[in-house]
């Protein structure tokens, strides 16, 4: 909205609402090594997705993902925001070989699938899912404590939504 508005006012934020107590506090860890993105092209205002994923589904980032989410957040309900559907599946396959029982979701997941996958999540059968831009918006999970993101944004609105799937009270 930037693009077309000069000014963008924002009524409530974020700290306000945790504050007054209708968002839940967070804790913020971020890994020590990230690729370079530089060399990443931004399409309306964001990183090109293909590019994005080529540089996030990499063996060693997607290993660090798994073992800093063991380190720090190994008893709770994550969702995995990835990069891109192959992204968001190796994610899963390496928390899966790290004895965490994980499922990806995306956008061409069958919907009994997707329900199925959901109700072993809310029911606490799933450690994780991971996902790509499926849970960015309108999915609430107020049992969800953990958000990983591992895909890199360059929209604040995108990261707001991405992060304040953990932010359920």
């Amino acid at each position: 909205l930037g693009e077309v508005f000069d000014k963008i006012i924002q009524s409530i934020g974020i700290e306000e609402l945790t504050e007054k107590g209708f968002l839940a506090p967070v804790r913020y860890f971020s890994a020590a090594d990230c690729p370079s993105l530089d060399d990443v092209k931004i399409v309306n205002g964001d990183f090109n997705g293909k590019q994005l994923q080529e540089k996030m589904n990499k063996v060693k980032l997607v290993g660090d993902v798994v073992q800093n989410w063991l380190k720090i957040s190994e008893d709770r309900q994550t969702i995995v925001f990835a990069s891109g559907v192959k992204h968001s599946i190796s994610l899963k396959d390496e928390f899966i070989k790290n004895g965490i029982k994980a499922e990806h979701l995306d956008a061409n997941s069958p919907h009994d699938e997707r329900l199925d996958v959901l109700n072993r999540f809310r029911n606490g059968d799933l450690r994780i899912v991971t996902n790509c831009q499926l849970f960015t918006e309108g999915y609430d999970a107020d049992f969800v404590s953990c958000i990983a993101i591992a895909r890199p944004t360059k929209s604040l609105p995108l990261w707001i939504q991405m992060a304040g799937r953990g932010q359920r009270i």
